[in-house]
């Protein structure tokens, strides 16, 4: 798994595709729900990063039945953040607003790091929909969590939306400022 991961975030989305395909196949001959539930998900995000979204709810919706057999809620969350992460490129706000918070509920229940990602998902849907108070508040969740944990990409991204949000706000000169502090390595 942790190779389709770093296919992904080197942007090689093919390459993470084939990787997790793989994993896939080879967990479901050797009966390992978990991995290949955990497959599905990541073959679910790379779709909806490459706006595959009816292609990336197949697999999603595969990994929501892998994981009504293994009862991992982490996985269920993350499961709903990707499938609300498509509803919102999608723009179908109310539906990933319903999914995200979901999502936020089970990762809080189990204080995952992994949170900050569906708190990004979350501040760029209330971004989107003009609710900028909640959006200043989960991407600061957002940014503490990331920052907390030392997870860089988590802050590079809160720090990008925070931009975003400063942008729709009017005050270009934050978000220009914010956009580029999230580039800085």
């Amino acid at each position: 798994l942790a190779l389709g991961v770093i296919y992904g975030l080197s942007e090689q989305h093919e390459a993470a595709f084939e990787a997790f395909v793989a994993i896939r196949d080879r967990a479901r001959d050797l009966s390992l729900p978990v991995i290949e539930g955990a497959a599905d998900c990541n073959l679910g995000r790379i779709c909806c990063d490459q706006k595959r979204f009816a292609e990336g709810r197949g697999f999603l919706n595969a990994a929501l039945k892998k994981i009504d057999e293994t009862g991992l809620m982490e996985h269920r969350a993350s499961v709903l953040h990707e499938l609300g992460r498509i509803e919102l490129r999608e723009g179908f706000l109310e539906s990933a607003e319903a999914l995200l918070k979901d999502a936020v509920s089970i990762m809080e229940a189990l204080k995952g790091q992994f949170s900050y990602e569906v708190m990004i998902s979350l501040g760029d849907l209330y971004t989107q929909s003009s609710r900028y108070p909640l959006a200043q508040e989960y991407l600061d969740k957002a940014l503490y969590v990331s920052r907390e944990n030392g997870i860089r990409h988590g802050e590079t991204q809160a720090l990008y939306f925070l931009g975003s949000l400063h942008n729709a706000l009017g005050d270009n000169d934050l978000a220009r400022h914010l956009w580029r502090t999230s580039r800085l390595d």
